[in-house]
């Protein structure tokens, strides 16, 4: 999606593995936790005078990996979170900005996904639904 993206401080810094096993209970698990932080400003498209850039992206998920005695399949689980700023820029000036918007996808690396922007400014009623606005600036 983000072709030029990097991670700063590379892998080393951004992915956590731990494990476990206990023997006595015939399990182990092993998880892969990722925090990378991307700072820059990325364009995500760009449609004739109309281009939407992503902002100040933290990029959070982890698989696991978990196997007993008791069953046959390894149990995997999973996460993916996108946090962002979206800023979207109509013939060189910035029209909307959307802040604090994640995009998550469900378990099993589904290609679904849901965003929710955040505005602390918003109503009561429009939180409970789960779509809390935009912030417009000019």
């Amino acid at each position: 999606m983000l072709p030029r993206a990097s991670i700063s401080g590379g892998l080393k810094n951004a992915v956590k593995a731990t494990h476990d096993l206990d023997t006595k209970a015939g399990r182990a698990w092993v998880q892969a936790d990722v925090n990378v932080p991307l700072p820059r400003r990325e364009t995500l498209y760009i449609i004739g005078p109309f281009t939407l850039f992503l902002k100040s992206r933290r990029l959070t998920a982890f698989v696991r990996a978990e196997a007993s005695k008791d069953q046959k399949e390894v149990a995997l689980s999973d996460r993916t979170l996108l946090l962002t700023n979206m800023e979207t820029m109509v013939a060189g000036q910035i029209m909307v900005t959307l802040q604090d918007v994640s995009s998550a996808t469900p378990p099993a690396f589904s290609l679904i996904s849901s965003s929710t922007p955040k505005n602390p400014h918003s109503s009561d009623d429009a939180l409970n639904t789960g779509y809390a606005g935009i912030n417009l600036r000019r």
